[in-house]
């Protein structure tokens, strides 16, 4: 019990935030080489987070399907985002 008693929240923060940043550069790193789609070209934060389709989708009021439409026409058909579902322009028909 002694040191657990001689931390301070000081310590406890700086853990936190070494933590935190390990994990972050873990996803990075594993989303930029180790995913199964990683070698489908994209935007860089496209390709690491959610966080691109939330601005396209919140902040930008619902225009990530313009956006991926976009990346489409720049990327090809398989322009990567991190979304698991993948938006075509055109729905495909068997």
């Amino acid at each position: 019990m002694g040191l657990l008693s001689s931390l301070t929240w000081v310590d406890l923060a700086l853990a936190f935030l070494l933590f935190s940043s390990l994990y972050i550069c873990y996803l990075v790193l594993d989303r930029l080489w180790f995913s199964p789609i990683a070698h489908f070209p994209g935007p860089f934060l496209a390709r690491i987070t959610f966080w691109y389709e939330f601005y396209y989708n919140w902040i930008k009021v619902g225009s990530y399907y313009l956006e991926v439409n976009e990346m489409h026409k720049k990327y090809g058909k398989h322009g990567s985002t991190i979304s698991l579902p993948k938006l075509t322009a055109k729905p495909q028909l068997n």
